[in-house]
């Protein structure tokens, strides 16, 4: 369970608390001898993009100017999944009556907040539930009989003792729960990287820019076929780096590392994708038409000589139909083939609303050029709902 997609808030490296709306100093512009400090308390490399509180700041200046170097903390009561503090919070049950809960949330935090996690916050208590439930970890409290020592990572202080089940007593090789268990269903991709799923910050690691926004889809799309970077939902892009350079979408994907591809966000990917294609085969759809006739001849129901003479006569509307080759093409489509509105919608990447406005108005000019015009033929078609309609063309 990868913490970048479960967590989207930003909080104290040291104590936990929620630094969102909250005074902070960031790691990385501190002294040298401070970092020093504060990675021996927490027990693990820091991150350029970490901060810690400035009550944490202030008791790691206190601990430098002492001989005291023992860690402390700003926050002692805190929700260490999600940064809220437990004075101001609904607190759950003690997580020691229920360890299973207990060992799903040990997968959102930091190795070195384990052995302080006693409660959280009735909100992560009851997602923890509910996780459980659903991933049916096998974890069955009632049942145990013996104790299992699952060490974590990089923690040089202590082990983490939960109940078993009885399954795990099968086999002594069995002492420790299987990784598959606790993790949810994601595939590492070697040749695709991802950005954090997370709206707290930019994607880009070292960018302290609060104007963030969702990034647009031509720039997901570009990255994505460019440069094999995904952009999941939660993903921000301040305004300074919503540019097309190649300098910035290189630098970006050379100092991201993710590799990790949940269900999720390989259906958001093929979704992009899809979008991409079609609007490709649009963009190249009219060209098209005039290389092959017979193409013309099939969803349009008239040779490309025709099109371009019913061209010429809807010219005066070309202000008010966006493109006027694309606007005859999707009219001509959707009277000629009965595909269904959404249908030719889609297939032009253009929004339902705006498609029954614009062939509105491509029929109510051509019903204007018809009666000053005899080349014109009038063929009687089945609509929606069975309904017959009318579409114009040239005999």
């Amino acid at each position: 369970m990868s913490s970048d997609i479960i967590k989207d808030i930003l909080q104290c490296v040291n104590c936990g608390i929620k630094l969102n709306q909250v005074r902070r100093q960031w790691v990385a512009e501190q002294s040298e001898e401070l970092q020093q400090l504060l990675t021996d308390w927490i027990c693990k490399k820091l991150e350029i993009d970490e901060a810690v509180c400035c009550p944490c700041y202030s008791l790691l200046h206190s601990a430098l100017e002492s001989e005291n170097k023992s860690r402390r903390l700003g926050h002692k009561t805190v929700c260490l999944s999600c940064g809220v503090s437990l004075n101001q919070a609904r607190k759950s049950p003690s997580l020691s009556d229920h360890p299973e809960y207990k060992l799903v949330i040990t997968q959102w935090i930091q190795p070195h907040q384990v052995k302080g996690l006693e409660f959280v916050c009735r909100r992560c208590y009851t997602k923890a539930k509910r996780w459980y439930e659903k991933n049916n970890i096998g974890l069955h409290s009632k049942d145990c009989k013996e104790d299992v020592r699952i060490k974590v990572e990089d923690l040089g202080y202590g082990e983490l003792d939960i109940p078993a089940s009885p399954d795990s007593q099968e086999s002594s090789d069995e002492e420790k729960i299987p990784d598959k268990d606790l993790q949810p269903n994601s595939i590492s991709l070697n040749t695709y990287k991802r950005a954090a799923d997370s709206s707290s910050r930019c994607v880009f690691r070292t960018c302290r820019y609060t104007d963030r926004t969702t990034p647009p889809r031509s720039i997901k799309e570009r990255l994505l076929l460019d440069y094999s970077f995904y952009l999941p939902p939660h993903a921000r892009l301040c305004k300074q780096h919503q540019i097309n350079s190649h300098e910035v979408w290189r630098e970006l994907v050379d100092s991201t590392t993710i590799t990790d591809f949940t269900a999720a966000h390989i259906e958001n990917m093929l979704s992009i994708l899809k979008n991409a294609k079609c609007k490709f085969f649009c963009r190249s759809f009219v060209s098209n038409l005039k290389q092959d006739d017979n193409l013309c001849q099939y969803f349009l129901g008239i040779r490309y000589e025709k099109y371009e003479e019913m061209l010429k006569d809807i010219e005066p509307i070309r202000k008010r139909v966006w493109c006027v080759q694309k606007a005859l093409a999707m009219y001509l489509m959707k009277k000629h083939t009965g595909f269904s509105a959404e249908k030719v919608a889609n297939f032009f990447s253009v929004r339902l609303k705006v498609f029954l406005k614009i062939i509105h108005r491509v029929h109510a000019h051509l019903e204007t050029v018809v009666a000053s015009d005899d080349s014109y033929v009038a063929v009687p078609t089945v609509g929606v709902d069975n309904r017959e309609e009318i579409v114009y063309h040239k005999a």
